[in-house]
């Protein structure tokens, strides 16, 4: 079957959801002479299957294949759903934890991510039950099943982290109630391994997804918990500086191949959309930590009043009026934050223009990579003279038409005001460009003389007046995160699920006019 090969070649290969030695078997005897079936690998297949569909990226086949791959994928999760409640108490075996971390994954690439967290939050508190967390109970199991717990642990761990902080809302997983080891840096069976073009260079991307998520929690413990919302200001910035110091050290650990500027040249075209989704959350928890939405923001106040209405009902609708409270009134980010969110933001955008996209591609990466349109069209509003002011531009005006490919595909009226933001601040950026080459008045100021009142100096120079100590990962009850130094279906169809559908269509004959290259 091409999907169950495409899914083991691509998306388990990173993310290591299912063992293939042992899966495969499992299909073997479904579709046997005399097959033994059951609920559990019948859901499980569907899940596979699904998920193989929908890494083929578009081109990959013609548009009638394409759209009956969309109908075969949104028939096997509706089968898989319809037998779900059997699995959430499911502890004989890690084929119910699978089977769920499946369906959040492939919810989590839909536009409403509410159904993912509810998967996510179900399948930890599985892992609960079997233990997973627990270095104590490896003694009943086998060295090979001890390793596909503590890997299926690291993924549930990887979604729930993401999910709380693209929600504002707390995680699952307390990493004080973790104490097995982090997954090793070289692995035996190389997987979750990812190699250069060239065969030279190596990346463990799965343990850079856990270091990664460990970090997102912090953002939300430090930043957006209901504790730290009401911390003193001095403190606040206090825990921004300390977070990109561990997102620095994150970053530091990626070998120059991989880099977010060299990615796109270096790796495979298969692996390439794993790669674009990590760096797309790196920069989701860039953004988040330097309070780039903030009221107090320089380009906040220079967007008309409509815009920042449309912020506003933008904000509250997507993840509701607490979040949107919570970013507005953080503090701007500093001088070297709001230089460090554009860097990555624009290196972000190239990335995702140069990847070819997938349905989840699109999905997972959208809001964070408009997010980033919108920091480089505030940044030419802010420094209209900076000296890659041409090239942002140019970039900025790819990532427009791609949000209107991308406003024709989905059937909503959700982003609406996204689309009045985006268009104000393009339309913005593009005249103040305009009247600086033509050698008219500058419309704005310079970034840094636009940021007085801000702490003076870069992150180093506040870190060193505010004496705040070092972030030190074994200090924060980590218990057992011992970060090192380098960092033909025939049962079940049946009662609908209850979790909700995805609120609106895409047709799929579009979705291949998406994404870059």
């Amino acid at each position: 079957m091409p999907m169950v090969d495409n899914f083991f070649k691509t998306h388990n290969n990173v993310t290591l959801l299912f063992d293939q030695a042992q899966f495969m078997p499992l299909l073997a005897r479904w579709y046997a002479k005399n097959p033994k079936r059951d609920r559990a690998t019948w859901a499980a297949i569907l899940v596979v299957i699904a998920l193989g569909s929908r890494l083929l990226a578009p081109g990959a086949v013609a548009s009638r294949d394409l759209e009956d791959h969309a109908e075969l994928e949104s028939y096997c999760m509706r089968n898989a759903q319809s037998v779900m409640s059997e699995f959430t108490t499911r502890d004989e075996d890690l084929l119910g934890m699978q089977v769920l971390l499946g369906l959040a994954i492939l919810f989590y690439d839909c536009s409403d991510t509410m159904p993912a967290s509810i998967l996510s939050g179900t399948a930890m508190k599985l892992a609960h039950r079997l233990q997973l967390n627990s270095h104590s109970s490896a003694q009943f199991f086998t060295a090979e099943e001890v390793q596909q717990r503590s890997r299926l642990f690291w993924n549930a761990y990887i979604l729930d982290k993401d999910l709380s902080l693209r929600a504002k809302a707390p995680s699952v997983q307390c990493d004080a109630d973790i104490d097995i080891p982090m997954p090793p840096i070289v692995l035996s069976d190389g997987a979750g391994i990812i190699t250069s073009k060239d065969g030279h260079s190596h990346l463990n991307l799965f343990r850079l997804r856990v270091d990664l998520a460990h970090i997102e929690g912090k953002i939300y413990d430090l930043l957006y918990s209901c504790r730290s919302i009401k911390a003193p200001k001095l403190e606040r910035q206090r825990h921004v500086i300390s977070l990109q110091a561990m997102l620095d050290h994150w970053y530091a650990r990626i070998p120059p191949a991989f880099k977010i500027e060299k990615a796109s040249a270096t790796v495979s075209n298969d692996k390439i959309p794993e790669i674009t989704k990590l760096y797309h959350t790196y920069l989701l928890c860039i953004v988040t930590t330097h309070g780039v939405y903030s009221n107090q923001a320089d380009w906040m106040r220079r967007v008309s009043s409509l815009s920042r209405v449309a912020i506003q009902d933008f904000a509250t609708a997507v993840q509701g009026p607490r979040v949107y409270f919570t970013c507005m009134n953080q503090d701007p980010p500093l001088v070297g934050g709001w230089s460090h969110c554009v860097e990555i933001s624009r290196a972000s955008m190239k990335l995702f223009q140069n990847t070819k996209s997938t349905s989840g591609l699109i999905w997972q990466c959208s809001c964070v990579h408009f997010s980033a349109l919108i920091v480089i069209l505030a940044n030419i509003l802010i420094s209209p003279r900076h000296e890659s002011v041409s090239l942002d531009l140019q970039t900025a005006t790819t990532s427009v038409r791609l949000f209107e490919q991308f406003l024709d595909v989905v059937q909503s009226t959700k982003y609406e005001p996204l689309q009045r933001i985006i268009m104000d601040l393009y339309k913005s950026a593009t005249s103040v460009v305009d009247k600086a080459r033509l050698g008219g008045p500058n419309q704005a100021n310079d970034l840094n003389a636009s940021l007085r009142g801000l702490p003076e100096g870069d992150l180093d120079v506040f870190l060193e007046r505010t004496a705040f100590p070092e972030f030190q990962w074994s200090e924060d009850g980590l218990g057992g995160l011992e970060f090192d130094t380098v960092f033909n279906p025939s049962v079940g169809v049946g009662e609908e699920s209850s979790l909700s559908s995805i609120e609106f269509e895409v047709r799929p004959e579009a979705l291949g006019s998406l994404g870059g290259a």
